[in-house]
């Protein structure tokens, strides 16, 4: 049987021969930062070759759209570039490029900063803070929203042309799904997509007249109802293609035990206003909706960087009518400063428990609200934030 090493320089020989340029600038002494699939193809489809434990040693044959072709011991295949530590010197592209690698030296994660450029990275922002069907400003904080996850956006490293934010009346149903279907067009295999909701969660009885939960779009009342089925089928492709989907959905599962309209705590900075509406036919007693975690479920297993933020089922989302949602404020907040400085690791559930710490201390002694439980769907250890180091 011909060796792997010794097949690998004859195709380095042969490319150099045809003048093209080797992907065989190797990167040695890898590691895997999570468990994940060795695939035979750099598709989430493609059939599993093996399971690799986190830590597995790996050499790095090439970079491509957010996938790394890669030899484990005998095996070679295909892995996502996002599930890699690189030996420090070496960094997407340009490691590739150049074949350097630092033996035996501190690893550093090819993270949203070391692979592709702006072009690989989109967001979609869609805040509804005004109704078809409600006269004024229903959620006066959505106006803030949009600026606060843009400020995630950039964080992200995402560009302006890359960037679509949706308000208002030009967040109608038609056009949200419009939206949705041109992110899947633009995203390619290997990119990152960053997706922010902010609007009035509801739950009705469908036309079966089971229990279904979601969001209001523009339009308001059962035509703007936006259920968790349908958000799950319009996220299915971007699922199957990027590299990592963070979505941050900022609305209610149920109202906050309080008035719609604002009101204040001890705490409160600005008044409180409550982001859910019951519209439609209610509910049946006692039924529970479908959460949008099991909706997506019915679409198969999410990749292992697939992080979504949202309160959990039948739990309120409360906004800061200065400031907004307080989801969103404290998810800004923990990626860019606080989460960093609490903990060493980068992973999605350290801002989870951020956002969550956030909440209980500003609903702190309020004698009618409790704070949303924050739940994360997908990959808790999946990288938000680059770790934190210690020493020097």
């Amino acid at each position: 049987m011909i060796r792997l090493s010794a097949l690998r320089s004859t195709l380095v020989c042969l490319l150099a021969a045809l003048g093209a340029t080797p992907a065989a600038a190797l990167i040695e002494n890898v590691t895997t930062n999570r468990a994940i699939e060795l695939r035979a193809d750099k598709l989430p489809s493609a059939s599993v070759i093996s399971n690799l434990t986190a830590g597995a040693k790996l050499t790095v044959l090439s970079l491509e759209g957010g996938w790394a072709l890669v030899e484990a011991g005998r095996q070679q295949g295909w892995v996502r570039a996002g599930a890699l530590q690189m030996p420090a010197g070496t960094s997407g592209a340009a490691g590739m490029a150049s074949g350097r690698s630092a033996p035996g030296g501190p690893a550093v994660a090819l993270t949203i900063r070391s692979l592709g450029g702006p072009g690989s990275r989109h967001a979609l922002l869609i805040a509804v803070g005004r109704y078809a069907d409600q006269e004024g400003s229903a959620l006066p904080g959505a106006a803030a929203d949009r600026e606060t996850a843009l400020q995630i956006a950039q964080t992200m490293q995402v560009a302006a042309r890359s960037t679509r934010v949706l308000a208002d009346d030009q967040a109608t149903i038609d056009a949200v799904r419009k939206a949705f279907f041109e992110l899947a067009g633009r995203a390619r295999e290997g990119d990152r997509v960053f997706i922010h909701l902010a609007a009035q969660g509801s739950q009705q009885a469908d036309a079966s007249g089971a229990c279904a939960a979601g969001l209001l779009m523009h339009e308001g009342g059962r035509g703007g109802f936006l259920s968790h089925a349908d958000l799950a089928q319009m996220l299915q492709p971007l699922l199957r293609r990027t590299d990592k989907l963070l979505l941050v959905i900022d609305a209610g599962g149920a109202a906050a035990g309080a008035p719609v309209a604002g009101w204040t705590n001890v705490n409160d900075e600005g008044a409180l206003r409550s982001r859910h509406r019951a519209v439609g036919a209610p509910c049946p007693p006692g039924a529970r909706p479908a959460a949008l975690a099991d909706e997506l479920a019915r679409g198969g297993p999410l990749s292992g960087e697939t992080i979504i933020l949202a309160p959990l089922a039948g739990d309120p989302a409360l906004e800061d009518e200065a400031k907004g949602g307080l989801l969103t404020q404290f998810t800004r907040d923990c990626l860019l400063r606080d989460a960093r400085e609490a903990a060493t690791s980068g992973g999605a559930d350290t801002v989870r428990q951020c956002v969550q710490a956030k909440l209980n201390a500003r609903m702190n002694g309020d004698p009618v609200l409790r704070p949303p439980r924050i739940g994360l769907t997908g990959n808790p250890g999946a990288a938000l934030m680059p770790p934190v180091r210690s020493g020097p």
